[in-house]
């Protein structure tokens, strides 16, 4: 989160960790880097959502890296994958 606030301006983190009681759903993988406090949801104060993405995509440390529909940016050190 540091080098993207260094690279992009202000970030607002939403979510980083959070308890199982935000997770009564029926897929119980859903969430769980958040029940570790291994993943984090946040959008850059200034924008420029593509740039950041590609930055985020081009980091080997990070698995999850998605946008949602609402302008927030997930990260977690999972393994690699899209949604």
């Amino acid at each position: 989160l540091n080098d993207v606030a260094s690279r992009f301006g202000p970030i607002l983190v939403r979510s980083t960790m959070r308890g199982s009681g935000r997770f009564q759903r029926a897929d119980p993988w859903r969430g769980s880097y958040h029940r570790d406090c291994r993943a984090a949801d946040f959008r850059v104060a200034g924008g420029g959502a593509a740039g950041v993405m590609a930055f985020l995509r081009s980091r080997p440390d990070l698995g999850g890296v998605k946008r949602y529909r609402n302008g927030l940016i997930h990260i977690d050190d999972g393994p690699r994958r899209s949604w």
